[in-house]
């Protein structure tokens, strides 16, 4: 129904852009192809294009098919979204209400129970979520003046899922005593995404008081002199800036204990594909897996372009790993060495050596990311 809400406005009011609509098939119920052809005909009548995309989903056991199944929508729309295309979506009131319980009841911290965005980066472009200030009956309104013709997705219903146990049985509940408890989840949630934004702001700017002598690092000596909260504040920040599964608060804990850790003792902490290590007064987050494909993280895009005149989207430049035997001759340097006597001058933990991004151009190895480029570069 809110999706269907969404479209028909947007055919009526904004049939001047180039509008074109997705459907994310799941294949998990037996009336999905119903559902297709439903919405092929919506689509038809009001002459918008229709993109249809089939995933298949595989869970784990353990994970959450809800989560599984938003992953695989959202990988979809990242697939066909261009540069600076915008992606709307009919989230509206009761979805924000919906997702700030589902959080609280989580455990989640401020980022969890913060307000969906209204207008985000997504990808190339944009997502906007253009209903949030309407609630559900609200949207019905609309929908029964048009005579829309929309599916009930019978999977709604299902009260295994969580979010559906609070959609049926619980918010209706609070809304008989709190009428108007939807719009104060969503205000609250709001006011949890404007503290959010303010702790990023210090995170930001401790992380770079804090900065180690390496790349994707913190320096401890600095680091420890923070109270506790701040400390937690830029760990959480470190480790989303890297791409790395948030641990849980006792992992947190025990990351705040390797910074207490004599100098001379490489203790590691160990979560979901990713790895706290220490050397020296560095505290560094690595994922353990030697990967084969690189892919460069922000603090690491910044450096090639201070320290190379290629552009690392060239076609010509080929990003990978250590793999031994690699010969480099940095900037200013008068000979050829290996990067294994390199990575020794360098003082560079030997467990770091084979995660540090190569670079090179038209096969010649012209960086070490974070360390030298060559002449040629």
């Amino acid at each position: 129904m809110d999706s269907q809400v969404l479209l028909h406005f947007l055919s009526v009011h904004f049939s001047h852009y180039d509008l074109k609509a997705i459907h994310i098939n799941h294949q998990l119920f037996s009336e999905s192809g119903q559902w297709e052809k439903h919405c092929r005909k919506i689509c038809k009548g009001l002459n918008i294009p229709l993109k249809i995309i089939r995933v298949n989903i595989i869970k784990n056991p353990g994970e959450s098919l809800e989560a599984k199944a938003r992953d695989a929508r959202y990988d979809a729309f990242k697939k066909i979204l261009k540069k600076n295309d915008i992606l709307l979506t009919a989230h509206h009131q009761d979805d924000q209400a919906e997702t700030f319980l589902y959080q609280l009841l989580r455990g989640a911290g401020l980022r969890g129970v913060s307000a969906m965005p209204e207008i985000a980066l997504f990808d190339k472009g944009f997502l906007i979520r253009p209903l949030l200030d309407f609630s559900r009956s609200d949207l019905i309104s609309y929908a029964e003046y048009y005579q829309l013709d929309w599916i009930e997705d019978s999977s709604n219903l299902d009260e295994r899922f969580d979010r559906n146990y609070l959609r049926q049985s619980v918010l209706p509940i609070l809304k008989k005593r709190w009428p108007q408890c939807h719009k104060t989840f969503s205000r609250f949630s709001k006011h949890c995404a404007e503290q959010e934004k303010l702790l990023n702001i210090l995170a930001q700017k401790d992380y770079q008081d804090c900065h180690g002598e390496y790349l994707n690092s913190l320096l401890i000596s600095k680091f420890i002199l923070l109270d506790i909260a701040r400390q937690k504040n830029i760990l959480r920040y470190f480790i989303e800036k890297l791409n790395f599964m948030m641990p849980s608060e006792k992992i947190l804990t025990e990351i705040l204990k390797i910074c207490n850790a004599r100098k001379d003792k490489n203790p590691i902490i160990s979560w979901s594909h990713t790895e706290c290590r220490r050397y020296r007064d560095n505290l560094f987050i690595i994922s353990p897996i030697k990967q084969r494909s690189a892919e460069l993280s922000d603090e690491e895009k910044i450096w090639c372009a201070k320290n190379l005149s290629f552009n690392i989207n060239d076609k010509n430049i080929t990003v990978t790993y250590r793999t031994g035997g690699e010969k480099f001759k940095p900037q200013h340097s008068k000979h050829t060495r290996t990067l294994k006597n390199l990575y020794q001058e360098w003082k560079i933990p030997v467990w770091l050596r084979d995660k540090i991004p190569l670079i090179y151009y038209h096969q010649q190895l012209i960086a070490v990311v974070g360390y030298a480029a060559s002449s040629e570069s």
